[in-house]
């Protein structure tokens, strides 16, 4: 039986434009890694999630010569969780090709740490550009192309034979670059299981990256931030102003409610817009969880507190059926919550009746893509 391992999965720190840092923005749960977790856990390897944008909100400093703003954990708050933790694998979140830069370094921080790590990139911009990164960046051994849950436990089952392990690049011995084919998507994704939450954390989703930074000191915002980082997400004061800030949000459905998280209900989508790489990421396949599967998580959310749902689904309403299902039993449980989604409304399926129970449902507000025009 092959030995357990250490694994750590890292969503690097963010490197973003003035206008895009604003007052602040809020992390978003990486879901990707807390699915990789989940699946990882269940095998019975010892895996954290290091989320720099989630472990120091605050830090956010101005590099001059590239002219952005770096928001999240240092270089140094990095090494020293791979050091304390002694990982024998570290997987890296790459979803914006924008953050290719800190996507990069944190491997780099990763082999300078031990040369033995293997360090594994996955997620949207990777599985795009697999061979080019390991062509142009000897600190990644291995990329993992598409959704990860099952390429990473057989990545682990095979360490010693990559060429086993379908949906991956990796580098070989003599430094050819070796692409092992397509891995078959997960058919049934109510067999996965839900991704790993640590709800002693679910509030921190809420504290804005970069709130009120400034590039000079300033002690307005200073105080603001001192208020903000160090009081307010204190247990007691948290809740309160939780209730407070909920009660003032109500009808303002821009402003996610306290806390909040993200849930997924479907993979993929069936059209082809040539904008679009969402295609390509899933295989152009579409695949849905079950009204019974998403409800359950749901169920799962609310006993832990969760006052807003945020859907992330490219085609959320594809299925009329579903949406009407999942609704209704949302409405059933009494749940007083806020559903909001920034897309994934699909237009033929939103009459009137879907409509006006997505609203009972507890949807505020609608994001439509304007995907043609004349």
């Amino acid at each position: 039986m092959r030995q357990k391992q250490k694994v750590l999965l890292i969503r690097p720190f963010f490197e973003v434009l003035r206008h895009e840092l604003g007052s602040g923005f809020l992390p978003y749960e990486p879901l990707g890694l807390l699915c990789l977790q989940s699946a990882l856990l269940v095998k019975g390897h010892q895996v954290e999630l290091y989320d720099c944008l989630l472990e120091h909100p605050e830090k956010t400093r101005y590099i001059k010569e590239k002219n952005i703003y770096r928001c999240g954990s240092e270089e140094e708050d990095i090494i020293k969780k791979i050091k304390r933790f002694r990982p024998d694998i570290v997987c890296i979140s790459g979803m914006f090709f924008s953050q290719q830069d800190s996507f990069f370094r944190v491997a780099e921080l990763a082999k300078q740490v031990s040369s033995e790590i293997l360090v594994v990139g996955g997620g949207i911009f990777p599985s795009m550009y697999q061979e080019k990164i390991l062509l142009e960046n000897k600190n990644f051994d291995v990329i993992v192309v598409g959704e990860g849950e099952e390429i990473i436990v057989n990545l682990l089952d095979n360490l010693d034979d990559l060429a086993k392990v379908k949906g991956i690049y990796y580098r070989d011995e003599a430094d050819k670059i070796i692409g092992t084919g397509p891995h078959e998507l997960a058919r049934d994704l109510d067999k996965l299981p839900f991704p790993h939450r640590d709800f002693s954390k679910i509030f921190n989703y809420s504290k804005h990256v970069g709130y009120n930074w400034s590039d000079k000191f300033d002690l307005k915002k200073s105080l603001k931030r001192f208020v903000y980082y160090r009081l307010l997400f204190l247990p007691v004061i948290r809740n309160l102003v939780a209730k407070y800030f909920n009660w003032k949000h109500r009808n303002k459905p821009k402003a996610l409610l306290i806390p909040h998280a993200f849930l997924s209900t479907s993979r993929g989508c069936p059209n082809r817009c040539t904008f679009c790489s969402v295609h390509k990421f899933w295989s152009g396949l579409y695949r849905m969880r079950s009204t019974e599967d998403v409800l359950k998580e749901i169920d799962w959310l609310v006993r832990h507190g969760v006052k807003e749902i945020a859907i992330v689904d490219e085609n959320f309403t594809l299925s009329r059926q579903r949406t009407i299902e999942i609704c209704k039993g949302i409405i059933a449980r009494g749940y007083k919550i806020r559903l909001s989604s920034q897309s994934g409304f699909y237009l033929p399926t939103l009459d009137k009746e879907v409509l006006e129970l997505l609203y009972q449902a507890g949807l505020r507000f609608l994001h439509f893509s304007i995907e043609n025009g004349d």
